[in-house]
């Protein structure tokens, strides 16, 4: 997965399009978990 990283200690994940794309699922879970999931086309979230 394309991961660009947590923005801060504690923030959300950062992913891009086509990770995200590709890992939709895996992406569901971890927001359904409490995890905040950001999506970014380039590094520019979206």
């Amino acid at each position: 997965m394309a991961f660009l990283g947590k923005l801060a200690t504690g923030a959300a994940m950062q992913v891009t399009i086509p990770a995200a794309t590709a890992n939709l699922l895996k992406l569901i879970d971890a927001a359904l978990s409490g995890e905040e999931v950001v999506i970014a086309k380039g590094r520019k979230p979206v």
